[in-house]
């Protein structure tokens, strides 16, 4: 199977603060898979929550793929695969595309609707989403499309559209705007790559070195812009992120020299092409590159995830293999400093200007890895991935790995708090490769999880997931442990009438509350409004153009649920 990590860890040493925070455990709460059938393999790559509180996840599968009620078969090879697991844990719906080659489905958005928009690559010479035929623009099947396809509620193919050139084509990521709008990161490997009628230049000019390129996508179906970066060396996009005002946050590793991200230049730590460095890049609301930040060490270290917090932050994580890694004022030391292959995880906050203003790391002595992050209203992070280590230490926590000798993976999750402290870990997994490539966080109480186990058992709590080849999982962790702040600043809770409300709502700040911005969250965690708000005084909210729904009220550390009717 293509598109796997390699590497994964299970011991983790924190590095980077001094005020330490005690363990909160945390419990799966159900998990699910794909049934095991003779010739089936399915990779679960990203998910996220719709609005009813489904977890929608997306991925890949060969052969014969059952998921629970629902059977797909693949057209040939890998084919796209996105389903929906209600609150239970249940698959409650599932449907396939592609063609006869290999497919891939690697991001996801979804939008307050229910709509989800998927992203990946296609190398077959026509690639089937519903109604839509996408053909691919290579001469053979070794050629990779870029693709994106958006899927109603009601799973029925509604928009779908090709890009890329003659080269390895491909999408990793994509968020949305609250206007709909897609942006979508990957990379091309030919010496252009066409977004309907904007035609990328690859760096190296006759390509075969992988660029970026970061494109919008429109509700109405159409690609609308399309920029690229890159050095003279291989170059990835791993992850994206968008904020309420279309501005986005691209995060990726590079091994040239230098990449460059329009006019903002990011240079290699090494001073020379070939470790890989880690670059965060921002655009502004129009999609150009607005600004740059790298870090890097003297071996490879890379970026694989991003979130937004409300106040423009962006909380990094990924993977270090130098012996140090400096990240602003914090210097994150690798638990096997003088072994430059294996890894240690690393937690990042970039600021809206450019600064780096938290850093820790966790590890073991082997393979340690983050896929995905996840950012709460309270300013908490929930970070997955996976680790190899005999014993994997974050702070004062640690998970000991269930397996020896330590050749395998399994599942990590983690939490952190507003301070970047470790709060609680959490694994699950058995005797093979277990990998956890996403989490999402729903603002109304619930983590998921979703990955690969390899089986053939992995434990998660009290269930065991049966599997005799690759197998798609989802897994809950339930509600996240309610704050790690002091229970004064927990406590505030904002005045809501009349809540239920159609029109308008009145808002009241408690008048111990910090002048804060009045922030409106849907169950998926995206902002869709934002006003001032006065500690002591009432604030009107027009409700106009809200869906009805369940609704979070945010004001700093004061929150209150609205139902909107």
């Amino acid at each position: 199977m293509k598109h796997l990590m390699t590497g994964a860890a299970t011991a983790l040493l924190l590095l980077a603060s001094a005020h330490l925070h005690p363990a909160t455990a945390q419990s799966w709460a159900w998990a699910n898979a794909a049934s095991t059938t003779p010739n089936a393999e399915s990779w679960a790559e990203k998910v996220a929550f719709d609005a009813a509180g489904n977890a929608v996840v997306a991925g890949h599968f060969s052969g014969t793929l059952v998921l629970g009620r629902h059977t797909l078969v693949s057209a040939g090879g890998e084919d796209v695969f996105v389903a929906r697991v209600d609150a239970t844990g249940d698959w409650a719906q599932a449907v396939r595309a592609g063609g006869p080659a290999d497919d891939y489905a690697m991001g996801l958005a979804v939008a307050p609707d229910g709509t989800a928009t998927v992203v990946g690559g296609f190398e077959s010479k026509l690639a089937t989403f519903g109604s839509f035929v996408l053909p691919n623009s290579g001469s053979n099947s070794s050629t990779q499309d870029v693709f994106i396809a958006r899927l109603s509620p009601a799973g029925v193919w509604t928009q779908a559209a090709r890009a890329g050139g003659q080269g390895h084509d491909h999408a990793t990521a994509v968020a949305l705007a609250p206007d709909g709008t897609a942006t979508v990161v990957g990379g091309f490997q030919g010496p252009t790559a066409a977004f309907a009628g904007t035609l990328l230049r690859n760096t190296t000019l006759a390509g075969g070195f992988e660029d970026v390129f970061v494109a919008r996508f429109s509700a109405a179906g159409l690609w609308t812009r399309a920029i690229s970066a890159g050095s003279a060396d291989t170059d990835h996009a791993n992850a994206v992120a968008v904020a309420p005002d279309g501005s986005a946050v691209v995060v990726g590793t590079f091994y040239g020299e230098k990449i460059a991200l329009g006019t903002k230049l990011v240079s290699n730590s090494t001073g020379n092409s070939g470790p890989a460095d880690v670059f965060v890049a921002r655009l502004t609301p129009a999609g150009d590159w607005d600004r740059a930040a790298g870090l890097g060490g003297s071996a490879n270290d890379e970026g694989f995830g991003v979130a937004l917090h409300a106040n423009g932050d962006a909380t990094v994580v990924g993977s270090f293999a130098s012996p140090t890694l400096t990240v602003g004022p914090a210097t994150l030391t690798n638990n096997t400093p003088g072994n430059t292959m294996y890894t240690d995880v690393f937690v990042a906050r970039l600021s809206a200007a450019g600064t780096w203003t938290q850093a820790v790391s966790a590890g073991g002595n082997r393979y340690d890895w983050l896929n995905s992050v996840a950012v709460d209203a309270q300013d908490r992070a929930v970070v997955a991935g996976s680790f190899t280590s005999t014993s994997f230490t974050a702070g004062m926590l640690m998970l000991s790995n269930t397996t020896a000798p330590t050749t395998h993976n399994e599942v990590l999750v983690g939490t952190l708090d507003a301070n970047g402290h470790w709060s609680s870990l959490c694994r699950a997994g058995g005797p093979q490769l277990d990998i956890a490539t996403s989490v999402a966080y729903s603002p109304l109480g619930r983590v998921v999880v979703a990955g690969v186990i390899h089986g053939p058992a992995a434990q998660f709590g009290p269930t065991t997931l049966v599997a005799a080849k690759p197998a798609a999982f989802v897994a809950s962790l339930g509600q996240l442990p309610l704050t790690s702040r002091p229970a004064a600043t927990a406590t505030l809770a904002l005045g809501l009438a009349p809540n239920p409300a159609h029109g308008s709502v009145r808002v009241s700040l408690p008048a111990t509350a910090a002048a804060t911005p009045l922030q409106v969250l849907d169950a998926t965690g995206r902002e869709l409004r934002r006003l001032a708000a006065m500690p002591g005084r009432e604030t009107t909210l027009d409700l106009s153009g809200l869906a009805p729904g369940l609704y979070l009220l945010r004001a700093g550390a004061a929150t209150g649920r609205l139902l909107v009717e």
